[in-house]
């Protein structure tokens, strides 16, 4: 029988030792969320040293390694097991385990401002939909808003593993490069990145040999990728020029479903600040709950005391401006019982590099899913329910289209992303 060579990758070198030197090279295609060792409020610093962290990156290699779960793990020990043989550990020493140097930094840098400086409220011009996804950045002084980082420049990173691990390796750095990014806020597309040269399987290729596996549980207690990409998974028809285009595409359809004109009635034209009602039930629910309403909102623009949009991800925090309505109440997650403070959102927005340009690109990660929800700071102690029925969803503006009523409020904004409507 004929032996089969394993096929080498360009940059990738034999060590002499067993091990295997992976070099390859990436770019930011968006905006990096700051990215540093340093937290310093709104001002979210980057570092203009080493911008490219090892560290970060090992992160979030291994977040997408157990989001692509190539070994099939179905329950957390024996995921920690497997992570610990490709990634090691402290107390464990593993001959093959993964090492990662950053060998070359980005060329240079440069700082994109968002909002106005000294005003609460304003954004520059162009960057309203960006604003949306990096609320985080402004200063409630309005003192000084922190602001983005554009890096230009490929940079480079040697991977050193054995061939045990390839597999995985191989894995992570495709789920990585295709859905991942550095620095914070990368599921909704900071800090994007794509592989430069070499060979790097396409999205399609790499589902069906990592994702679409029978032997790969259908579920699993972490957030994973899900076998059925058609569903769960959309790309934009329009293609873009930049990936900061595409970002801008994909946070202002959410900004259109949740807070603009599918999700809000029209902002007051005598006060432009002063947002129109939620056509979301929330704000009615809490008020119901609370039997706490200012009479100007005496009659309800929804129905049903349900809080769909903890979908999103926790907590939301609702402000009612007028004095008679509800003090201010966030929106957590109830899971066996108990509250938790934050539940990560399982939507990623990710501009992605095609042969084209770039492409808008939305997918939903596979969550551990949550109960219910509580209203924390509004007195009432009770679980609220988070999900809608099919006749509560057609009787709510946000989720109905001409073509579909969605129960699940992730799969109507994949909707949106797919046809716009």
């Amino acid at each position: 029988m004929r032996s089969m060579a394993k096929v080498k990758r360009p940059g990738e070198v034999p060590t002499g030792d067993g091990r295997v030197r992976d070099e390859r090279s990436y770019e930011f295609i968006t905006p990096v969320f700051g990215g540093g060792v340093r937290i310093d409020g709104a001002r979210k610093r980057h570092d203009p040293v080493t911008p490219v962290r090892a560290p970060s990156l090992r992160g979030q290699l291994r977040f997408w390694w157990r989001a692509v779960n190539p070994r099939g793990c179905a329950a957390v020990a024996a995921l920690h097991a497997a992570e610990t043989a490709v990634f090691g550990a402290a107390s464990v020493s593993s001959r093959d385990a993964l090492d990662v140097a950053v060998t070359e930094q980005p060329k240079s840098h440069r700082e994109v401002g968002v909002m106005v400086p000294g005003d609460k409220f304003k954004v520059l011009e162009g960057m309203d939909a960006i604003a949306y996804g990096a609320f985080p950045l402004r200063d409630p002084d309005a003192v000084q808003h922190g602001v983005l980082h554009v890096h230009q420049g490929a940079w480079k990173v040697t991977f050193h593993y054995g061939e045990s691990v390839r597999d995985d390796v191989e894995a992570a750095l495709w789920a990585w490069a295709h859905f991942g990014g550095l620095g914070g806020r990368t599921r909704r597309g900071f800090g994007a990145v794509k592989q430069v040269g070499g060979a790097l399987p396409s999205i399609a290729d790499g589902w069906k040999r990592w994702i679409a596996k029978e032997t790969r549980p259908k579920s699993v207690p972490w957030p994973s990728l899900r076998a059925d990409a058609a569903t769960w998974m959309a790309t934009s028809s329009r293609g873009h020029t930049t990936g900061l285009d595409a970002q801008k595409q994909l946070l202002g359809e959410l900004r259109r479903l949740r807070q603009g004109p599918l999700g809000r009635n029209p902002q007051s034209a005598n006060d432009p600040r002063r947002p129109g009602r939620s056509y979301w039930p929330e704000a009615d629910a809490i008020r119901a709950v609370t039997k706490t309403r200012d009479p100007g909102h005496a009659q309800r623009v929804t129905q049903g005391e349900v809080f769909p949009r903890g979908a999103f991800g926790m907590p939301i925090v609702f402000h009612f401006k007028d004095r008679g309505d509800p003090k201010d109440t966030q929106l957590l997650p109830v899971v066996g019982g108990e509250t938790l403070g934050r539940l990560s959102s399982p939507l990623v927005l990710r501009p992605h590099a095609t042969t084209q340009g770039y492409e808008a690109l939305a997918l939903v990660l596979d969550h551990p899913a949550y109960d219910a929800v509580t209203l924390e700071g509004s007195r009432v102690k009770e679980a609220q329910r988070a999900t809608v029925t099919h006749a509560e969803a057609a009787a709510l503006r946000p989720l109905n289209t001409p073509a579909k009523t969605f129960t699940d409020p992730l799969l109507r904004y994949l909707h949106l992303v797919r046809t716009g409507t």
